[in-house]
């Protein structure tokens, strides 16, 4: 999977995606609605973003988490956002919506051979 680079005030963290970040995003958010949203935002004119902050924050605290940032809850992310010190988070939710839907098991799958009885 690949690597995404997360800006936050001043500093730059590698984040390499797991499904256990993934499980955990998905306690409140939805990966095919923020897909939707994102990809949505970036076919408009204005480019915004249609998806509630709280849910933006949300993911942005899980990344940060994930990073090892010592983030205490959701609202230093929203606040992160608003004060400009999370200048990539597109680039960051683009990257998590990739790795996403671009992820495969890191093991393949065993088939199980049917026995003749």
């Amino acid at each position: 999977m690949q690597t995404i680079t997360v800006e936050y005030r001043g500093e730059e963290f590698e984040l390499k995606p797991s499904f256990e970040l993934f499980m955990r995003i998905e306690d409140k958010v939805a990966f095919n609605r923020l897909a939707a949203m994102v990809e949505r935002a970036a076919q408009s004119d204005e480019g915004r973003l249609d998806l509630p902050m709280s849910q933006v924050s949300w993911v942005l605290y899980c990344v940060l988490k994930h990073c090892g940032v010592a983030i205490k809850n959701p609202m230093e992310a929203h606040q992160a956002l608003f004060a400009n010190e999370l200048p990539n988070y597109g680039e960051v939710l683009g990257g998590l919506i990739s790795a996403y839907y671009g992820a495969a098991p890191e093991r393949p799958i065993k088939k199980k051979s049917a026995k003749a009885k």
